[in-house]
């Protein structure tokens, strides 16, 4: 059976023993952040611990796990933990050899854990069996093996818990003493129980940690003692570290005072700690004083504690001759009066000791010095050496800082100076003024006496003189004080050369005298000046020419070239101002006749009707002359400057003022085109010229422009380019930018691969329309029809209008021919509904030809022409319809453009001839009248009839010519024939809807008949019922002005139109003709039979007489006698007939 009681005190040992040793590991991860070059052994041993510790509680949880899959999952971690120990091991090891006890502890090491290598491996051997009842006495043997192994162990751990004691280390014992007795007591436990066979397994284990534990005390305790041997070796270093810890106290102590100082209160700071830490009497910080010069002057100086005021110190024949430059500290421990009995100071401060040291500058060269002076031999010498040393560098450091800072501030002080004097300058223009503003500064900034800044001028012999334009007040008497006022707004003049400001203007050089009443080049003196005792004399150049000097006297300890090289920024300063001067006085002097000049100007400019400005420099409207101020309404004043932008429209603002700043920056002329406006409010656009104003030399004093208003004509420009590219009419694009488009349209087709279609539009009858009603209401219409097509169009297409009343389409992108044919559709409805124009309702039918690229042409005039083509196809087919292109057509249009081009000449040519086809009267048989019908004798193609040529007169406005031809033929004719006896023949003459719709048709008629000398009564005229309907009050008022001259009116093919018998009862008609549709079913359709009769019955009850044409056989005629019809014609009578012909006709005629 299993003993859980022994199995709870194993697991609670396992899990103690694991609590241990992560401790253990916690502990030696802290040590390693102190052992220095043991940090190796805590670490590895570190990870050891840890290792051991999870060892043991993966043990633990498989000794206690209720399941297989739970155990072996435990034996896993169990596993990994001990292979990670083995690493951690092996570097714990490597660790150990290299430190003065480790081959010791190696030994016992490697010992150890053979031993309790074997002891495990006999506890695995034991585990290979299930139960007890199978363990075998070679497995005791090994059992015992092991845990002798681990008692050794531990009582050897117990035994050196001990001696840990009692070095002190009582945790660690503590620890080492509780783990060991732990695992012994597990151990004794594990024997007295029947667990035989695992126990050994277990507690070499336990065996194996507990030696880790003890290794890694013992480790500790030798890190420790080798600490404390160190100690003890090294105790003769205690004083040299009092010593050094007491010096570092003494520098502490002076840091801390003087940390946070820098520049004049550091130095004051550090002599005075000087003095209260290393009891001496007085030290000092001494700056060099200027090369070649043989002193110091003080920075910082105490005595006794409290600072002195700062003085110049001699170094001839003081010890401190002897520390200047030197990299050393030069000591003086008493005696120091006797050895130096000329150095006043240390003979006055009774100094008995001396010490002192340079300091230096970053480049290394000698800056000042560090003196400590006693009454009393120094103390401590090595620590005042050591701390001179480590303050030298510091105290050359702030040294240096001031030395910059004073340059920095005299730099400042100069520019300063001369940025205040350049301001005057701008703001006075005047040089003497700014010269009065330099000199005090000047003489500052050089701590001079006495200065004067002057001019460079050549007298007439061409000699060199001095004329100042300011200088020091050296008054000294009452006559001196009155020339002092009188010279000094015009200047002195100094034309001597054999002085020392001679000496300046003859050599063109620098002269410096710091002994100048012993100087050979002086000049003397008058009588009371003050004493000259140095002198600074600087030349001022302007390029290569010496324009001007600045003179400079009296400076305590004279003058150098360093000091004549610090005031070049005032010789740049006084050259720039001097020229400055003569360029002003230039400027003024032209700027005098350019004011002359402007107010002629002015006067010139006033006068004119253009708008003028002028600008300056940088851009400024000065002036704007009467036609500027007029045209915007506002007064001068608001328009200078950069007022005038107001005027600008906001869109142009930014555009015109970057124009004219960049043309005014590169100083060239410039043409802007901008909108200004009115004083009406109304912005008007102008163009604007500008140019630059030149002097005579050439030099650019400012700009001006001219402005002219190009309001109308950038209208009128625009209204040419708009007719040149519109019809004036309708606004569509016309024939020129409708090529322009259709190319653009092909070339993208080629490139697309898209279709493209051009569409001929054509109104019907638009001849007529314009005729009869006038071209007004005409052009009413066609604006009207270009509105409606653009309605119906897309966005990209065109509508063009080509002249008269056809109009072009182009689809730019189409897919199809159905597509087309879509659009044409939307056309022909939206221009079917009437047009309300002018009050008249007019309906109006279209024709459209269609042309499509690329199968139909390849270029824009093809494209046209063969929709053109198409055109006349869909009007040949009855109108109101489109038709596509077909090659065929081609053919038809080319005989067509023939036939039309014959057309035109056949009057000129007299190719028109009359027939004429007599009317019987069908109750007697006699030939009461004729109708003239033309015929065309064609050369080539012989006799033409009517309708092969009437329909193309009045397409091309023919018909009118042609009416009147037939009109004064016919007259003419009928003259004839009543000269020759029939003098009761009247003539019928077809009229078109253009001779009726003609407003002096009546006059032409009238006309006719008075060259003729026929009555009227024997012309009768024809017309259709559609052209009366076109117009019929229009028709009315002709007809009846016709019908009061006696002519007779006839409703030719009456029944075939559209009629109103409100209009026909109004109309002055005679005569009906029934059309011969109605003729050539009667008597066998009852329809025709009905229609006659009706026509019949109407023209009786309206008093006219009725005509049937096209009788062509004996029962029509019949059928209409018998119908009391007056009057027929028609091939059962006779065909039309030449004139000749028909005399004989009429002679053969019988009546009946």
């Amino acid at each position: 059976m299993f003993d859980y009681s022994a199995a709870s005190f194993i697991i609670c040992a396992y899990i103690l023993s694991a609590g241990i040793l992560f401790w253990n590991g916690v502990q030696s991860i802290m040590l390693a952040r102190t052992a220095g070059s043991d940090r190796r052994i805590s670490l590895s041993f570190a990870c050891c611990c840890l290792c051991a510790a999870g060892y043991q509680i993966f043990t633990a949880q498989y000794s206690i796990a209720p399941t297989l899959r739970e155990a072996a999952n435990a034996l896993r971690w169990q596993t990994a933990c001990a292979f990670a120990f083995f690493p951690a091991f092996i570097a714990y090891v490597a660790a150990l050899a290299g430190q003065p006890c480790g081959k010791r502890c190696l030994i016992v090491a490697v010992s150890v854990f053979g031993m309790l290598l074997i002891a495990n491996q006999a506890s695995e051997y034991g585990l290979r069996y299930d139960t007890p009842a199978r363990f075998t006495p070679s497995m005791s043997v090994w059992n015992a093996v092991g845990y002798l192994a681990i008692a050794g162990t531990l009582l050897w751990a117990l035994a050196r818990s001990r001696r840990i004691y009692r070095l002190g280390e009582r945790r660690m014992a503590l620890s080492l003493a509780f783990s060991a007795g732990l695992l012994i007591a597990a151990g004794g436990w594990d024997l007295l129980s029947d667990w035989r066979v695992t126990a050994p397994y277990y507690l070499t284990g336990f065996g194996f940690f507990g030696f880790v534990i003890w290794h890694g005390t013992l480790m500790t305790l030798e890190v420790r003692n080798r600490i404390d041997s160190l100690k003890s070796a090294d105790s003769r270093l205690r004083t040299e570290i009092e010593r050094r810890m007491r010096i570092e106290r003494i520098l502490s102590d002076l840091r801390s005072g003087i940390s946070r100082q820098f520049g004049t209160a550091f130095l004051e700071g550090l002599v005075q700690r000087l003095t209260q830490h290393f009891d001496v009497d007085y030290a000092l910080i001494g700056l060099l004083d200027e090369p070649g010069r043989n002193s110091i002057t003080t920075l910082a100086a105490c005595e006794r504690g409290a600072l002195t005021s700062n003085l110049s110190y001699p170094l001839t024949g003081s010890p401190c001759a002897q520390v200047i430059g030197r990299h050393c500290t030069q000591i003086y421990e008493t005696d120091v009066r006797a050895k130096f009995p000329d150095d006043a100071l240390i003979q006055a401060w009774n100094v008995d000791s001396y010490i002192g040291t340079s300091f230096f500058d970053s480049t290394g060269q000698p800056l000042g010095i560090v003196v400590m002076a006693g009454t009393h031999p120094l103390k401590d010498t090595e620590m005042i050496i050591e701390a001179l040393d480590v303050f030298a560098a510091r105290i050359g450091a702030e040294v240096g800082r001031l030395k910059a800072e004073m340059a920095l501030r005299h730099s400042h002080a100069i520019l300063q100076t001369l940025s205040d004097v350049q301001r005057d300058f701008l703001l006075n223009r005047d040089v003497a003024i700014t010269f009065e503003h330099m000199l005090n500064p000047l003489l500052n900034l050089s701590e001079s006496q006495y200065g004067f800044i002057g001019e460079v001028l050549i007298d007439e012999a061409g000699r060199l003189y001095l004329k100042t334009h300011v200088y020091s007040n050296v008054v000294w008497d009452a006559d001196t004080r009155h020339l002092y006022e009188n010279t000094l707004q015009n200047g002195l003049e100094f034309h001597n050369l054999n002085s020392l400001i001679g000496a300046v203007l003859t050599s063109g050089k620098a002269v410096l005298s710091n002994d100048a009443p012993h100087d050979h080049r002086r000049a003397g003196l008058p009588s009371g000046h003050p004493a000259i005792d140095s002198f600074l004399g600087l030349p001022i150049y302007q390029g290569d020419d010496m324009i001007g000097m600045i003179g400079l006297a009296n400076r305590p300890g004279g003058y150098n070239l360093e000091i004549a090289a610090s005031l070049d920024p005032f010789l740049s300063t006084c050259a720039a101002l001097l020229t400055g001067y003569h360029a002003e006085r230039k400027r003024q002097a032209m700027k005098a006749k350019m004011l002359e000049s402007e107010e002629r100007f002015h006067v010139l400019a006033d006068s004119l009707p253009i708008k003028i400005w002028m600008a300056d420099l940088e851009g400024r409207c000065l002036w704007f002359n009467r036609a500027w101020l007029d045209f915007t309404g506002r007064p001068m004043e608001e328009e200078l400057g950069y007022g005038w932008l107001n005027d600008v429209h906001p869109r142009d603002r930014d555009v015109c003022l970057n124009g004219y700043q960049n043309a005014m920056a590169a100083k060239e002329p410039v043409v802007l085109e901008y909108r200004l406006r009115r004083h009406d409010g109304q912005f008007r656009t102008v163009l604007d010229t500008m140019a630059p104003r030149l002097l005579p030399d050439g030099a650019v004093v400012g700009f001006v422009g001219a402005c002219i208003d190009l309001t109308e004509h950038r209208a009128l420009q625009a209204r040419v380019e708009h007719l040149a590219y519109h019809d004036a009419l309708t606004g569509l694009p016309n024939r020129a930018l409708l090529s322009t488009r259709i190319e653009q349209t092909l070339s993208f087709a080629r490139i697309s691969g898209h279709q493209a279609a051009v569409l001929f539009v054509d109104l019907d009858r638009f001849k007529t329309i314009n005729d009869s009603l006038g071209h007004a209401l005409g052009d009413l219409l066609l604006r009207e029809t270009g509105l409606r097509l653009g309605q119906v169009l897309r966005k990209g297409d065109t509508v063009a209008r080509m002249g008269g009343d056809e109009f072009v389409i182009l689809l730019p992108r189409i897919f199809s021919a159905r597509e087309t044919a879509l659009v044409a559709e939307k056309i022909l409805a939206v221009l079917a509904l009437p047009f309300d124009l002018s009050g008249y309702t007019l309906h109006v039918t279209t024709s459209i030809g269609i042309s499509l690229f690329p199968q139909d042409g390849q270029d824009g005039d093809t494209l046209i022409k063969h929709a053109d083509v198409a055109l006349y196809q869909a009007k040949a087919r009855g109108r109101n319809n489109f038709q596509f292109f077909d090659p065929v057509m081609t053919e038809a249009g080319e005989q067509r453009l023939m036939l039309e081009n014959d057309l035109r000449k056949a009057l000129l040519r007299d190719e028109f001839i009359l027939y004429y086809q007599p009317r019987i009267d069908l109750s007697t048989g006699s030939v009461t009248s004729v109708e003239a019908l033309i015929r065309w004798q064609h050369p080539q193609r012989g006799l033409l009839a009517p309708n092969a040529f009437i329909h193309l007169a009045e397409e091309i406005g023919l018909i009118g010519e042609i009416g009147h031809w037939v009109l004064n033929t016919a007259c003419r004719q009928l003259r004839d024939w009543r000269s020759e006896g029939l003098t009761d023949l009247r003539m019928a003459v077809n009229v078109s809807a253009r001779q009726l719709h003609d407003s002096a048709f009546h006059c032409l008629v009238e006309k006719t008949l008075l060259d003729a000398m026929l009555p009227a009564a024997c012309l009768e005229l024809e017309l259709t019922e559609s052209c009366v309907m076109d117009n019929p009050e229009k028709a009315i008022v002709v007809l009846n002005t016709i019908s009061r001259l006696g002519v007779r009116i006839a409703i030719d093919d009456f029944g075939t139109g559209y009629s109103s018998l409100a209009y026909l009862k109004r109309l002055p008609v005679t005569c009906l003709k029934i059309d011969r549709a109605f003729v050539q079913g009667i008597p066998e359709d009852a329809e025709d039979v009905a229609i006659a009769e009706t026509i019949l019955s109407m023209a009786k009850h309206l008093g006219l007489v009725v005509v049937a044409e096209g009788i062509e056989t004996e029962a029509q005629c019949d059928f209409l006698a018998r119908r009391h019809c007056k009057e027929g014609q028609g091939y059962w009578f006779s065909r039309p007939l030449p004139a000749g012909d028909l005399i004989n006709f009429i002679n053969s005629t019988v009546p009946t």
